[in-house]
């Protein structure tokens, strides 16, 4: 039967699947010496491969959220997440990590917080919160049987998405890292630039042509570096005048 609109049959039948197997599913892996040795490097292996992830993305929803999310809760909230998942799922073999597009939810959610004055943390919970509710819904009237259409285009299409929303932002970092080529970059209203000039700690001057803020030794040798600051005027020049023939 393919009708995907009764309300909570699917989540009968899997409850009806999966409770014959609940307990075995915990019991399986503590048989004999073999099973216990396949569990434990089992549990190292998908521990590395769970912990790389948080930590990448830790970071990054750290710089995102200016520490509002950082490496730590990260690894606090899906260590919760992931027990609650498998307790209630029913399927202990089921992991769970962050990803980049959730990483990008994140920031989203920040930018918005930022520009309407709201509280992250209470707009984070109910983001989670309405989703929830949705999943909820679609649990109840069965409409994961939708998926049949999803075909791998658009899983592919969702990952060149991500992928290019990454790339901007990394584009967008290394633009704002790059030094101004300006060559005047302090100037006044009134046209006068800056030029500061750099003395060398081995730079030997008589004591009557000291700068500025040098500090010198015996014999006038200037034993720490020192700038001095002289305004450099700025002229604009009239336009030629049209020569007449």
């Amino acid at each position: 039967d393919d009708r995907w609109f009764v309300f909570g049959r699917d989540i009968l039948d899997d409850l009806a699947r999966r409770v014959p197997y609940y307990i075995s599913d915990y019991t399986d892996g503590l048989e004999n010496a073999k099973t216990i040795q396949k569990v434990i490097s089992t549990t190292f292996f998908l521990y590395f491969a769970c912990i790389l992830p948080a930590i990448a993305f830790g970071v990054l929803n750290d710089h995102n959220t200016h520490g509002k999310i950082d490496v730590k809760k990260v690894i606090i909230g899906q260590t919760i997440g992931g027990l609650a998942w498998v307790i209630f799922s029913g399927q202990p073999l089921m992991v769970q990590l962050t990803t980049a597009p959730l990483a990008i939810y994140i920031k989203v959610i920040y930018s918005i917080c930022e520009d309407f004055e709201l509280d992250f943390y209470a707009m984070y919970c109910c983001v989670g919160l309405w989703n929830s509710f949705f999943l909820i819904l679609y649990s109840l009237f069965g409409m994961s049987r939708l998926m049949r259409w999803s075909t791998r285009s658009t899983e592919e299409i969702f990952a060149l998405f991500i992928s290019v929303a990454f790339c901007v932002d990394a584009f967008r970092d290394a633009a704002k890292g790059m030094p101004s080529t300006s060559l005047f970059p302090s100037m006044d209203t009134q046209g006068d630039a800056l030029l500061t000039l750099s003395c060398r700690n081995d730079l030997d001057l008589p004591p009557s042509q000291g700068r500025q803020g040098a500090k010198r030794g015996a014999g006038g040798k200037l034993t720490e570096p020192s700038t001095t600051t002289f305004p450099l005027e700025i002229y604009k020049m009239a336009p030629p005048a049209p020569l007449r023939l």
